[in-house]
């Protein structure tokens, strides 16, 4: 077997490794090409003595190893990249889809209004000095109780509104993974 074939077939079994480290132990392997070849090797004898490349890839790959797709297995409507794209797949993973969202919906939408009241409720903490000062300028009478809650809640408001932020962001990336999912489920990758 020649290098370039070796090295065809090592790269196609090793189709689902990590592109870097992909690239790292087809580099390795042909250094031990380079270095057959430097002794005096020719690529057949360095292929042989390197073995199969299938097994090699299984190897490295343990149970994480999947053999490629070929052209062959696309007539399954299976393409390369390992996508069941059948029209009537299509549909079925939508409308389980679409059913399962008629449940997850709800808590999604139920999830960005409880963030919203708490951005809320953060934001009329840090503006209660500011209803104190319209109140009194509009008549009320002045309590120290309502300065010292005022000022209690501006304080609170302030530790708070760093944690209106994370709690944004986490939300987004559960939404945005459930999204994610839906999108790969629908167009059928693994």
């Amino acid at each position: 077997m020649s290098k370039e074939h070796f090295i065809n077939l090592l790269r196609l079994h090793l189709h689902n490794m990590d592109p870097m480290e992909r690239d790292e132990l087809i580099a390795e392997y042909e250094a031990h090409f380079l270095f057959g070849q430097q002794s005096g090797k020719k690529e057949e004898q360095v292929a042989s003595e390197l073995g199969d490349p299938i097994d090699l890839a299984k190897q490295v790959m343990g149970d994480q190893y999947r053999p490629p797709y070929h052209i062959h297995e696309q007539s399954n409507n299976v393409d390369s990249s390992g996508n069941n794209s059948s029209s009537s797949g299509v549909i079925i993973r939508s409308l389980g889809v679409i059913f399962l969202s008629i449940f997850i919906f709800p808590f999604l939408l139920t999830g960005w209004t409880m963030w919203l009241t708490y951005a809320i409720l953060v934001f009329t903490f840090l503006i209660s000095p500011f209803v104190l000062v319209l109140e009194l300028m509009f008549g009320g009478e002045f309590l120290t109780a309502e300065v010292f809650l005022a000022s209690l809640l501006v304080g609170i408001g302030l530790l708070l509104v760093t944690s209106v932020r994370t709690v944004m962001r986490w939300y987004l990336v559960i939404n945005q993974k459930y999204f994610n999912w839906m999108s790969s489920t629908i167009k059928g990758r693994k």
